[in-house]
């Protein structure tokens, strides 16, 4: 049987190449159908993962927006830490009590007047970088804060921090280090990035708790807080905003994410792909009528070939392989073509796309998925249209050739 086989394999590779200029047809035919359809998916697939990549770029459309002031414990920040969907999660304290009075640049003697702390830390996006050893005297300085500071990393600052008790009024220093300044796209207007710790020692300090000595800034002043106003909390991915905040507003906690864009992406993605279903479909349809039929046609033209095949031996898995060989010829020589005929239009296209957007970033791109899904398609259309010829070759009596001679 598998000596049958092998024959039928090499009668199948010998006829195609004695027919070549059919074959050659037919596999132009063949990438003429499939190199618009790779060309189509490839550029539903840049376009949503270039529109994809530009909202993960930007932070805000990651983050989870507390509403109003609450009451956040220990307990609440490890449920939610532990979820797989939260990417980066930290404590915030009120509003009010999160303002320093001033912050003088040591290098530059500049001053600047009352700005807001935001509590970061390792893996924060806004700040993009991990600062794995952040330490609670080291601040990121948002753009427009550093400008008006004229501070770089590794510059010394020094942060006023001023309450009033008991009709006096009492001030304390704290000296911090510049870690790095946030890209302006991310973080604007003026702000200073700080761990958790200093956020909750300056509102302890604004709320009246400890004297103005030189260990106003001690931990062990704030081991007791039980909770947090309000936190910072940005999705692992785009996929992960809507669940996550869902996840939040189950455990109680009133809270707003900015999905309509994400929204928008995913129903053109779910169209783009519906509409490409149908046009795969069509093409599909067409190519399998006209391998079927070219197939078939083979099987009639050579009767006589397959009956004295028959007669020789030949199994019905060898007559049946016949047609299923030449099919995967024709195939293979079609893909190999569309592949080639892909190549040259994507390397046009993404020239094409730099002169255009010029971001350098690359227009067409096909992914795995869409891979695995064409040659799902390729592979489907031509072993029902091998089927359709194999039944017809398998049917050829062995008599034929005798009475015809």
């Amino acid at each position: 049987m598998i000596a049958g086989l092998r024959i039928a394999a090499w009668l199948a590779w010998r006829e195609q190449a004695a027919n070549r200029r059919a074959t050659l047809c037919f596999a132009l035919a063949l990438a003429a159908m499939l190199a618009p359809m790779l060309t189509l998916l490839a550029l539903k697939d840049g376009v949503i993962e270039r529109m994809t990549e530009q909202l993960s770029r930007r932070p805000s459309t990651l983050e989870i927006l507390p509403v109003g002031a609450g009451r956040y414990d220990r307990a609440f920040f490890e449920t939610v830490a532990a979820m797989p969907r939260a990417g980066f999660l930290a404590p915030r304290t009120r509003t009010i009590s999160a303002r320093l009075m001033a912050v003088e640049a040591a290098g530059s003697r500049r001053l600047l007047h009352g700005p807001a702390l935001t509590p970061t830390g390792p893996g924060d996006p806004v700040i993009a970088q991990p600062a794995p050893d952040f330490d609670r005297r080291e601040v990121v300085l948002s753009a427009e804060a550093a400008r008006r500071l004229e501070a770089a990393p590794g510059d010394r600052l020094t942060a006023h921090v001023e309450r009033q008790r008991g009709g006096e009024i009492e001030r304390v220093e704290v000296d911090l280090s510049v870690l790095g300044v946030a890209p302006a796209a991310h973080a604007g207007g003026v702000a200073i990035f700080a761990p958790p710790e200093l956020l909750a020692a300056v509102e302890g300090f604004l709320d009246g708790v400890g004297e103005p000595d030189a260990d106003w800034l001690d931990p062990a002043r704030q081991a007791g807080r039980e909770a947090y106003a309000s936190f910072r909390l940005y999705a692992r991915g785009l996929h992960d905003v809507a669940p996550l905040r869902d996840a939040l507003e189950q455990m109680g906690a009133q809270v707003r994410a900015r999905t309509d864009e994400i929204e928008l992406v995913m129903r053109l993605e779910r169209a783009l792909d519906w509409l490409f279903a149908i046009i795969a479909g069509v093409a599909g349809a067409g190519f399998w009528l006209a391998l079927a039929a070219s197939l078939r046609a083979n099987v009639e033209r050579l009767r006589d070939t397959l009956s004295m095949f028959r007669l020789l031996g030949a199994s019905g898995p060898s007559r049946f392989l016949f047609p299923m060989a030449q099919s995967g010829i024709i195939v293979l020589a079609g893909a190999a073509m569309a592949a080639a005929a892909y190549a040259g239009i994507s390397a046009f296209v993404d020239l094409r796309a730099r002169d255009l957007l010029g971001d350098g970033g690359e227009l067409m791109r096909l992914g795995g998925r869409s891979i695995a899904a064409t040659a799902a398609l390729l592979a489907i259309s031509a072993l029902a249209a091998a089927i359709y010829a194999s039944r017809a070759a398998v049917a050829v009596d062995a008599s034929e050739v005798l009475r015809r001679s």
